[in-house]
C-alpha cells in the first residue's frame, strides 16, 4: 500500500510523503542515495544491530511460526527515511541513516550467505538481494561498481576501507555493527 500527499509551501521544494515496502524502496530505478557530509558517520554497534534484527525477526515470524506471517497484509513499519534531492538528483539522507544503512548491510550480508546456493530459490533471493544494493541498468542486471547509497561523510573513510567498499566487497567486519550482522548471518543462529 502506498500513499502519496503533496503539499507545496510559498515557493519552497514539495514535500511528498510515501509509504513503501523496503523492497519498493530500495528496487525502484531513481533510488541514488547519498548520505552528505553534515550527517554523523555510521555508529550503530552490536545493541542496536541486534535490536532492529530481533524486531524484525519477531515481525516476520510472529511466535516462531514462519506460517503465521502474512505477507500480504502484514507491514511493518522501519521508521520514516526523510531525503531531500539533491541537484545532482540524489535523495539525501536527512533521517534514517543508521537504519538504511544496517538494512544495506543485513542485505549485503545476505547476498553473500546466498553465494553458493543453487536451488532456483536462492538464486531468485540473491538476484533480487543485489537489485536492492547495487543500481540496476534497463534490464534488472545489477552495475557491481554502483551502490544505491554512498556516503560523503569524512569520518567514514578513516576505517581501512571506505564505504563503499561495505557493500561492494562485503568487508563490512571494521565497521561497528557489521562484525555482528556478519557473524550472524554467517553462523545460521537467526
Amino acid at each position: 500500500m502506498q500513499k502519496d500527499t503533496c503539499t507545496e509551501v510559498s515557493g519552497m521544494s514539495k514535500l511528498n510523503i510515501d509509504q513503501k515496502t523496503i523492497k519498493l524502496l530500495l528496487t525502484d530505478k531513481h533510488s541514488d542515495f547519498l548520505i552528505p557530509d553534515y550527517q554523523r558517520p555510521y555508529a550503530w554497534g552490536e545493541d542496536e544491530c541486534a535490536t532492529l534484527w530481533d524486531d524484525l525477526f519477531t515481525f516476520a515470524f510472529p511466535n516462531d511460526d514462519c506460517d503465521a506471517f502474512k505477507s500480504t497484509s502484514d507491514e511493518y513499519f522501519l521508521g520514516p527515511i526523510v531525503t531531500f534531492k539533491n541537484d545532482a538528483g540524489q535523495l539525501e539522507i536527512i533521517d534514517g541513516q543508521q537504519r538504511l544503512t544496517t538494512i544495506m548491510l543485513l542485505l549485503r550480508a545476505f547476498y553473500d550467505k546466498f553465494a553458493n546456493m543453487k536451488d532456483k530459490q536462492s538464486i531468485k533471493v540473491r538476484d533480487s538481494i543485489a537489485g536492492c544494493v547495487w543500481k540496476t541498468d534497463e534490464f534488472d542486471d545489477p552495475d557491481m561498481d554502483a551502490l544505491k547509497i554512498d556516503s560523503e561523510v569524512a569520518s567514514d573513510m578513516i576505517f581501512p576501507v571506505k564505504f563503499s567498499d561495505l557493500y561492494c566487497s562485503g568487508k563490512n567486519a571494521i565497521i561497528p555493527g557489521s562484525l555482528w550482522i556478519s557473524s550472524l548471518i554467517f553462523s545460521g543462529t537467526y
